[in-house]
């Protein structure tokens, strides 16, 4: 067992190039940790030995807030790693809410005869939007799939050029190579 949250970290070039970060502040290794996983980087927790803290010195943490920060930031990973996760826990929390009220509506109505037009409404919105943001979340979910193949497979190729390949398209203009408008494959520029 190791803290993935704190320590030193080390990177190769190629591996570190992966990693796409925007966190700041206390988030940051809570996004280094995520995006590692994304992209298959290994990873090895090195285990050291802590010292006592010298007398007289003041801790920097806070647990509640730090906590709350690394918690923020692993919801607001979920957005783009697991998009499932994060707009299917709005509505299944949708979802249920309105689930509550409409049977809070439905026994008032059978029960005592009593009539809760607004609150039939409140249900009703609710319900749908659980519905609609779990559809989102699978449709999100699905093109997240899809980008990381996509991610994968330019990867893969860049590993399989040769070192030095100049990729730039001024290069390939240069030696008579242009893409065609209408089929979007590479052959000789049209004269």
């Amino acid at each position: 067992f190791g803290d993935i949250l704190s320590g030193y970290r080390a990177f190769t070039v190629d591996s570190f190039k992966r990693l796409r970060l925007s966190a700041d502040g206390f988030g940051i290794e809570t996004e280094l940790a995520v995006e590692c996983a994304r992209h298959g980087v290994r990873t090895t927790v090195v285990p050291i030995t802590y010292l006592p803290r010298p007398d007289g010195s003041n801790t920097n943490l806070h647990p509640v807030r730090d906590g709350g920060i690394i918690l923020m930031a692993i919801y607001r990973q979920a957005k783009t790693s697991n998009p499932l996760f994060y707009f299917g826990s709005a509505g299944v929390a949708s979802g249920l809410a309105g689930g509550l009220v409409a049977a809070y509506v439905a026994y008032d109505w059978f029960a005592n005869g009593i009539s809760h037009n607004v609150l039939a409404i409140v249900a009703g919105v609710g319900v749908i939007l659980g519905v609609q943001l779990l559809i989102f979340g699978v449709l999100s979910d699905l093109l997240v799939t899809l980008h990381g193949e996509t991610l994968d497979r330019v990867e893969a190729l860049e590993r399989e050029m040769p070192a030095g390949a100049d990729t730039s398209s001024e290069e390939a203009t240069e030696k008579g190579v242009t893409p065609t408008k209408d089929e979007g494959c590479v052959g000789p520029p049209e004269q």
